[in-house]
């Protein structure tokens, strides 16, 4: 899991949620990497592309966009 930096946590409390309190995500980052399928509960990121293991820190991100769920 990853605790997310508070300003990630602002953004993401302006964007729906995808299903009962989480969201799901595509992480770009600094780096030029995509993470399809992140999951987020609250301020934490629980799984990316269906593993637990959090490939990147918050220093990392560039971009959280939170999908709508029927992708």
């Amino acid at each position: 899991m990853l605790k997310l930096s508070e300003p990630w946590v602002r953004h993401l409390l302006t964007q729906p949620e995808t299903g009962m309190g989480y969201q799901i995500a595509i992480v770009n980052l600094k780096d030029g990497r995509v993470f399809q399928h992140v999951i987020i509960i609250g301020d934490e990121v629980h799984e990316v592309d269906c593993s637990p293991h959090v490939p990147f820190t918050n220093a990392d991100i560039l971009d959280i966009e939170v999908r709508n769920g029927l992708e």
